[in-house]
């Protein structure tokens, strides 16, 4: 795989990202674009935290339509028991 420093990749895709948006060597490696010896990106990060706001969004949403649902049937039993005396 190639090995290029935060400056070429910039350059060679047109971008502008900083380094919080990959993960980069902790040791200085050869780049193979500009030939100097600087920290080269590995991957693109992954936004663990993003993931972990979609998880929480879906439980508190999970939590709320259970408790709808169970509001909705308590009224639906209450009211089927008056209509139910009434008879």
């Amino acid at each position: 795989m190639a090995e290029f420093c935060l400056d070429c990749l910039n350059k060679i895709n047109g971008t502008n990202h900083g380094e919080s948006y990959f993960v980069l060597s902790r040791d200085l490696e050869l780049c193979e674009e500009c030939g100097q010896w600087k920290r080269v990106v590995i991957t693109r990060r992954q936004y663990y935290y993003s993931y972990r706001f979609v998880l929480l969004f879906c439980a508190i949403l999970k939590s709320s339509i259970l408790f709808l649902w169970k509001v909705i049937n308590s009224i639906y039993r209450l009211l089927k028991n008056i209509i139910k005396r009434n008879n």
